[in-house]
């Protein structure tokens, strides 16, 4: 009777153990694991966006888009990124909030603009016309809440014919080549603007200021952007020269219906792209 007690008593326990010792330790629970909350960081200077495809995605100081490879297709490059003070925005600016939107820091961003396209080289010749905007943003509702409290300067083309996207930079590019997005074509001066990939008729090729401002100059400072000796390209083209106050624009159009279907600069002496 003692070991048949024994035993029983062995067994009670050894369940108890089983029974209990999960719930002290700590039971293994089958289930998935919430997914992690995605935070955009800081973004750099230099960074690139993605294309931008409807005017609501531009009507905003926050990013709709992300940040992409700049060797990729992109609608805008980051030229300077700062902290905002939160003495004077204790509140995330809106696109409404002309203080920010039309303040130092926009100014301060124009300028930055300038100095990227080398802007500031006016007598440059030849000087190419480049067709830009500057944009402000904040973080969005998640990264301001958060605790980030950064401003980006944007540099885009002025061209909004969605989708926003051009490929390569515009740095330097009033004095050398700009991405097709930032050129300036059209069916004539003073004509709506049309993409450069697009048929069109016209091209400003230059703009001058101050001495280089002279209407006589155009054949040679279009010969030199488009970069051939025969700027008129046995007379398929014509050279136009458009005065604006103290600037002069130098502009090549086609002599016939046909339509061009690329930008000139830096085109050379082959064959027109001519539609």
């Amino acid at each position: 009777m003692t070991r048949r007690r024994v035993g029983g008593a062995l067994f009670v326990l050894i369940l108890v153990v089983v029974l209990c010792v999960p719930g002290i330790i700590g039971r293994s629970l089958a289930g998935a694991a919430s997914p992690a909350v995605h935070v955009d960081p800081r973004p750099r200077v230099g960074d690139c966006l993605a294309p931008l495809d409807t005017p609501d995605q531009l009507n905003s100081v926050l990013d709709a888009v992300p940040i992409v490879a700049c060797s990729q297709a992109h609608s805008a490059e980051i030229l300077a990124v700062g902290s905002l003070d939160h003495k004077i925005w204790p509140k995330r600016p809106t696109v409404m909030d002309g203080t920010f939107t039309g303040g130092a820091l926009s100014s301060r961003c124009d300028q930055l603009a300038g100095q990227f396209l080398a802007w500031g080289q006016r007598t440059a010749l030849p000087r190419i016309p480049v067709s830009f905007f500057t944009r402000l943003t904040v973080p969005n509702d998640l990264q301001w809440k958060l605790g980030q409290r950064w401003w980006a300067c944007e540099l885009m083309p002025s061209l909004l014919d969605y989708p926003i996207s051009y490929q390569g930079t515009a740095r330097d590019a009033s004095i050398a080549t700009p991405p097709s997005a930032f050129a300036i074509c059209s069916d004539g001066p003073g004509e709506l603007r049309t993409p450069c990939d697009r048929p069109h008729h016209a091209e400003q090729l230059t703009r001058s200021y101050g001495n280089g401002a002279d209407v006589n100059l155009c054949p040679q400072l279009v010969g030199a952007v488009i970069g051939t000796s025969d700027p008129t390209f046995k007379g398929q083209l014509a050279v136009l020269a458009r005065t604006d106050s103290s600037t002069v624009g130098c502009w090549i159009t086609t002599t016939s219906s046909r339509k061009l279907t690329a930008t000139l600069i830096n085109h050379g002496s082959a064959p027109l792209p001519l539609s």
